[in-house]
């Protein structure tokens, strides 16, 4: 009963990461955030947020689109 339980949450936590892993994937590869660019935490800040918002438009795109 312990094994089902442990596999069923694993399954949820893997669902949820795949999930995380494919936005950060985005983020690095078409908007080349891998290092930081400016010095100081707010710039960095900002510029995570608007990456952030870019890479959601990005990724829903075709349902924000007419047919």
């Amino acid at each position: 009963m312990v094994d089902e339980a442990q596999k069923a949450r694993n399954h949820t936590k893997s669902r949820v990461s795949a999930k995380v892993e494919h936005c950060v994937a985005v983020i690095k590869g078409v908007f080349g955030f891998t290092k930081l660019r400016y010095r100081g935490l707010e710039k960095n800040t900002q510029r995570l947020l608007v990456t952030g918002s870019l890479a959601n438009l990005l990724m829903i795109r075709r349902r924000l689109m007419p047919a």
